[in-house]
């Protein structure tokens, strides 16, 4: 998909990005980055995967060491894992 949103400052790229985001995914039910990447409710439904946000097999691994510092960051919080279980 091309992109030509004009996220010209960091603010507007920062805001435009959790807003694409959050409307093509989250909204989705792919609420975390592992369904971003793998999808799977699509995987379910199709048989295979769909709807995927990054195709590099190691992106959400790639992304853990800057989520690990983001939280880092933030102090005190409290983290719930949805972990998929696949049959």
């Amino acid at each position: 998909m091309h992109m030509n949103k004009a996220w010209t400052t960091p603010y507007k790229s920062i805001v435009g990005g959790a807003k694409f985001i959050g409307d093509r995914y989250v909204l989705a039910g792919q609420n975390s980055l592992y369904k971003m990447r793998w999808n799977p409710e699509g995987m379910v439904r199709n048989g295979r995967p769909t709807h995927q946000y990054a195709t590099d097999i190691g992106w959400a691994s790639k992304q853990v060491h800057s989520m690990y510092n983001l939280y880092q960051g933030i102090g005190s919080y409290n983290l719930s894992l949805d972990i998929p279980v696949y049959r």
